[in-house]
This record gives structure tokens, sequence and C-alpha cells, in this order.
């Protein structure tokens, strides 16, 4: 039976909705995720917040006393951001593992009803790959991408209040590198959605070529033909190596643009920061060390957020070849009731059988 085909839209829109029912199941649990996820991005508000009370009530004035409460403060919120962070991977890996479970048990049942006529239509090796390699890609989007991806958005909020919070200003000046952020991100998430589903596809026409290869390789050599089969697989494999040669580039380049802008942006800061317009309306130094550190904090999740799509696209594009495999009619039964009720009661009698052998 070939897989129906469908447009890229509807597909990503039922691929979304299948997940969202395999998750179902564990509301709960994924609530306690998102709990942690935003007691630790508010925790992690609170190491800036503290080196600015160091700086400016401490530093600046030479006053020694009550630092050791800060620095220990300091030592518990980091070391709460920690804490919170395991739980929630922890959490996150246990919910991903269970849900994986019953797809995989799910596709397995499925592909046990298809009707013989999907694996005369369909290679083999590509049905082996949706399997292993597109349910791996499934499990990253459930312990790794969509977590991280929340995560950042959540941190991202966060981080912006209390960046506008802290000083107007400043979160003014900083107001003018979201743009080119905003541009970049989207063109590379375009770019990289394509290139995700180039690759899961040269992936299980890789997987299907080697099984064909290796279940009918004494076939090939008793017909002399391993050099035709090797040049076919160097094509096939070409195909593979440019289509994950595609993606990589797209996500080496991502971060290191990001982080040149990053380091543009605190330059801008801290160049603001010293000049005299500034210091007229009252910016103090522990103000602009705070401020700096959020704004690298401001600056991390929307790095991650890329490289999380990255990953998250892969997923999506594996998840895709899944659950076309899942919206296959199975195979009705052989026998009708009127069959079954011809059948003869008490199964078939033989009788007065002879075997001779010649």
């Amino acid at each position: 039976m070939p897989e129906t085909h469908a447009t890229p839209t509807s597909l990503r829109s039922t691929t979304r909705r299948q997940l969202l029912e395999i998750l179902a199941p564990r509301r709960l649990r994924i609530l306690v995720i998102a709990v942690t996820i935003l007691a630790g991005a508010g925790l992690e508000l609170v190491p800036p917040l503290v080196l600015k009370q160091v700086v400016d009530n401490h530093l600046t004035p030479g006053i020694p006393q009550g630092l050791w409460v800060l620095a220990f403060l300091y030592l518990a919120s980091v070391a709460g951001v920690q804490a919170l962070g395991f739980l929630t991977s922890y959490l996150t890996a246990l919910t991903a593992q269970s849900a994986l479970n019953d797809l995989r048990v799910r596709l397995y049942r499925h592909l046990q009803h298809l009707p013989i006529r999907y694996y005369d239509q369909n290679p083999l090796g590509d049905i082996i790959s949706r399997c292993t390699a597109d349910v791996d890609t499934v499990d990253t989007l459930f312990s790794s991408g969509v977590a991280g991806l929340v995560t950042d958005l959540i941190r991202l909020v966060t981080v912006s209040i209390a960046m506008i919070a802290l000083s107007p200003t400043l979160a003014l000046i900083s107001v003018f590198v979201v743009p080119p952020l905003l541009w970049i991100t989207h063109a590379f998430r375009l770019r990289i959605r394509d290139a995700e589903r180039k690759n899961r596809i040269a992936v299980g026409l890789l997987n299907t070529h080697l099984q064909e290869t290796f279940g009918g390789v004494e076939v090939i050599r008793a017909f002399g033909r391993e050099p035709v089969i090797v040049a076919r697989f160097r094509r096939v494999l070409e195909k593979t190596l440019k289509a994950y040669n595609l993606s990589a580039r797209y996500s080496a380049l991502y971060t290191p643009i990001m982080q040149i802008l990053m380091a543009i942006a605190i330059t801008l800061l801290l160049w603001g920061g010293a000049q005299a317009g500034l210091q007229a309306i009252q910016i103090s130094l522990g103000t602009l060390t705070a401020f700096v550190l959020l704004f690298k904090r401001f600056f991390d999740p929307i790095t991650s957020l890329g490289e999380e799509w990255q990953t998250v696209q892969s997923a999506l594009s594996g998840a895709e070849r899944i659950f076309q495999v899942l919206d296959l009619p199975v195979e009705e039964e052989a026998l009708t009731t009127s069959e079954t009720s011809r059948r003869p009661a008490g199964g078939i009698r033989v009788s007065d059988l002879t075997f001779g052998y010649f």
C-alpha cells in the first residue's frame, strides 16, 4: 500500500496533534515539570541582583560588612538553579521514555496488522529506519527538544521583565539588537526545517540500500555484481552526506553569529554606561554590572532556541515518517461472518493419507 501524500502544513498539524495525544495521559507529570521550569527561571535572576548589591553597597563604598550573607545567598541561588535543573531533566527523561515506550509498542503492533502489499511496495530498510532512527529522533524531541524550547522561552520572558525593571534606559538601548536577532532566527528556522526533512529522507534511503544489499549478498556475489552495488552505494551515501552537511552547516553558522551579536551588544552597553550622559541619570556601576549579566542570560536562550529548533525540526521530520505509517489502514479480516459460518466445525478431517518417496 503506497503512503498517502499530504501537504507539509497538514502533515505538521497532524504530527503535532498525535504527539499531544501521546503525551495527554501524562498531564500531571508535565505540570510538575512546568512548575520546576518556572521556579528555576525565577531563581536564575537572583545571582545578578545579588552582584548588584555587592558592587553598589559594599565594593564601591568599601564596606565589607554583610558580604558573607550576600555570598551565601549567591551560592544558595546557584545551587537551587542547578537542583531544579536536575529535577526538570530527570522528570522530563521519565516522561519521555514512558511516551516512547507506548509509541514503539503502538508502531510495532500497527506494522503487524498492515496488509502484505505494504511490505511488497515499501523497502524493508525504510520500514526498519522508521522503527529505529526515526523513533530515536522523537526520543530527542521528548527528552530535550520541547523541554529546552519551553525553558528557553520562559527564561527569555523572565529576564526581559527583570531587565526592564532594573534599568528601562539600558533596556531601551538593548532593544536595537532584537530585530537582527529575530531576522536571523527566522531565516535559520526555515532553512533548518527543510534541511532536517531532507536529512531524514536520506537516512531512510541509506538504511534501505544497506538492508537490500546485505539481504541479497549471496546473489550479488554469485553474479559478480559487486562493482555495480558499490557504485550505487556511493551515490546513496553522497546524497546522505550532502543532506547532513547542509543541516550541519546551518547549525555551525548559527551559534557563532549569535555570539558575535551578543559581544557587539554588550560592548555597546558598556560603552553607553561609561558615558557622562548615562551617569547623569543615575545608572550605578552595580546596575550596569547586573544588567550586562542579565543581558547575557537574555541572549543565551535566544541562541539556544535556534539550536533547540534544529533538534525539534529533526525530531518532527522523524515523527512525520512514523505517523505516516500509523495513519495507514490496517488489513481487514480475511474471513467474513458468512465465510466463517461455512467453515466446517471441528477442523479438517484427513483419512487414508499416504506419503511416498521416489
